[in-house]
């Protein structure tokens, strides 16, 4: 006698988990550490509820790029709110959307939020060190900072775009 099955087919499951109430289709099955995207088992492997949707709904499996979300909404599975992109499409259509924390995404050096230094430090502490013939632990301590700090700024491994 031959017993059949239970199991229901995988998009079946997928959808158990999906509530379509709405615009967006919000994943209400397993979340990841950050309880941020949704998690799916496709029976293979674990993956990520939106990519699954993404890949099922428009038949692509090329998983070499990024599911990003129009709607800006992680826990939506709607294929119709998900692209295809690199990460640099996703940092642009994060800051083109104005949903960054700071303005960290496309800056760096003086500009960067985390920026210790603005340009004018920078440049004193290269004249500091080249022409006063300061020592990097004189400079670092007129600066409150460490050492290693004043040693990749002096070699312009820090700062490089500060000429």
């Amino acid at each position: 006698m031959k017993l059949t099955s239970k199991k229901k087919p995988v998009i079946e499951r997928f959808l158990s988990f999906v509530d379509k109430s709405e615009k967006c289709w919000i994943w209400k099955g397993a979340f990841d550490g950050l309880n941020r995207y949704g998690t799916f088992w496709d029976g293979k492997r674990q993956i990520n509820a939106h990519r699954y949707s993404y890949f099922y709904f428009n038949n692509i499996i090329d998983t070499s790029l990024y599911v990003c979300h129009k709607c800006d909404n992680p826990k939506c599975v709607n294929p119709d709110h998900l692209f295809l992109g690199t990460q640099e499409d996703n940092m642009k259509d994060m800051y083109n959307k104005n949903r960054q924390r700071k303005k960290c995404t496309y800056f760096s050096g003086t500009e960067h939020c985390n920026a210790k230094f603005n340009t004018q430090d920078i440049r004193n502490i290269r004249k500091l060190y080249n022409v006063e013939n300061l020592s990097s632990y004189k400079i670092a301590s007129i600066y409150s900072c460490a050492r290693p700090t004043i040693n990749r700024i002096i070699r312009g491994i820090s700062y490089a775009n500060v000429k």
